[in-house]
């Protein structure tokens, strides 16, 4: 049987999805909890890596099983095994062929960032504080600059093998919520610190250091040292994994 979940995740504690020879991950918590369920020491199969300390409301993963098991029992099964960290939200038999990574269409990815002159504990753990100065209503404007396929090579962290730089975003925006301003941004694949980048480098035209007109060209002419910081990864989100047949699960 091939086997997917969808698996939420608090990633402050981990060094994000993939196994490491050292530190704690998801992928070996989740790994270690269907061994100790089924005995099988399985390859799971993420939809893509998070790193260290991003979390996930929905990440997508899928293993290859001789289980009896039901499929849609795995999910309470494991649950049982598993952290208070990371749960498993839904289990479910899928045809042979499908790969969370390979058959994935698109993604959405969440950045919280909220405006205060002091840190707010209960917002800290999952969001950016930032300056109470900063005009969101120009990020606002300037995050149809994304939008398209384009090169972001200048969103791609510095030293990355990466060869294909160019991606499309479908939809990216900026909306308030609970206190917190929530950059959403969708796309058929992201670089590495790619939205972490992007976050930084909308809070420049925030800040008023650039104009969503700059931020264009640097886009075009794929500037890396014109792009603003990038940003903490306490306030990223793995939203939504999209694939094919209703294969989806948004939390």
């Amino acid at each position: 049987m091939n086997i997917k979940l969808t698996i939420c995740y608090d990633g402050t504690d981990f060094l994000g999805w993939q196994i490491q020879k050292k530190g704690r991950t998801v992928q070996e918590e989740v790994e270690k909890a269907i061994f100790s369920l089924t005995g099988e020491r399985v390859k799971l199969v993420g939809s893509g890596r998070t790193d260290t300390g991003v979390s996930a409301m929905a990440q997508v993963a899928n293993f290859k099983t001789e289980s009896t098991i039901k499929p849609e029992k795995f999910s309470l099964a494991l649950n049982t095994i598993l952290p208070s960290d990371v749960k498993v939200l839904k289990s479910e038999l899928v045809p042979d062929d499908f790969s969370a990574r390979f058959s994935a269409l698109k993604k959405t990815y969440e950045y919280k960032f909220y405006k205060s002159k002091v840190e707010i504990p209960i917002l800290e753990r999952f969001a950016l504080r930032v300056n109470e100065s900063i005009d969101v209503s120009k990020m606002q404007d300037a995050v149809e600059v994304f939008l398209g396929e384009q090169d972001f090579k200048c969103f791609l962290k510095s030293g990355s093998s990466v060869k294909n730089t160019v991606r499309t975003i479908y939809d990216a925006k900026i909306f308030e919520k609970d206190d917190c301003f929530i950059f959403s941004v969708t796309g058929n694949g992201f670089l590495y610190n790619m939205v972490r980048t992007m976050v930084g480098s909308l809070l420049l035209v925030g800040e008023g250091k650039i104009t969503k007109e700059t931020l264009s060209e640097i886009i075009k002419t794929g500037d890396r040292k014109r792009v603003g910081r990038t940003v903490l990864a306490k306030g990223l989100l793995l939203k939504e994994v999209v694939y094919q047949q209703n294969t989806t699960y948004c939390g």
